[in-house]
């Protein structure tokens, strides 16, 4: 997601994320946005770099309050969380911030809702069928005493570009 907030232009990128010290998948992604900043010579900042302890919608929404306020120049804001982003998305509605243009918000996971919100939000797909299709294959092999390939599978996943960034 970094890295197309990139190609379309932002530069002060923010990312708001589960505590990535405590979480294997958190860590994971909060990596691939500074890889992906790096990469491009977008500076990084860990002043735009949020840990939320819930995944709520208030979270999402005082997240982005939080860092707008400390740096209005920040652009966009990807949270790894569509619950948390659309949160935000309310809060820029309240405040009557326009989407992208005063900040564009992106999301993780593509929930059901992502699609229809006001306007729809910028999120990434996984194959959440096919990763619940591979967990329980795993688990039975080894109930099986068959020797599992490996204990990470590469899923991919989709990009979901739309209105909010």
């Amino acid at each position: 997601m970094t890295n197309h907030l990139i190609r379309k232009g932002y530069r002060r990128i923010a990312l708001v994320c589960a505590p990535w010290r405590e979480s294997e998948r958190h860590y994971r992604r909060w990596r691939g946005y500074r890889a992906a900043l790096q990469e491009r010579g977008v500076a990084y900042s860990a002043r735009r770099v949020v840990e939320t302890a819930a995944l709520g919608m208030d979270q999402g929404a005082e997240a982005l309050t939080a860092l707008l306020d400390h740096d209005p120049r920040i652009d966009a804001v990807f949270f790894t969380s569509d619950v948390m982003a659309i949160g935000a998305l309310f809060e820029c509605q309240r405040r009557g911030w326009p989407i992208p243009d005063r900040v564009a918000i992106a999301g993780f996971d593509d929930q059901d809702f992502a699609s229809r919100t006001v306007p729809p939000l910028t999120t990434v797909r996984l194959p959440r069928d096919e990763i619940g299709r591979l967990a329980g294959q795993m688990i039975l092999d080894r109930l099986a005493g068959r020797d599992t390939k490996s204990k990470v599978v590469n899923v991919g996943f989709q990009l979901m570009d739309r209105e909010s960034a």
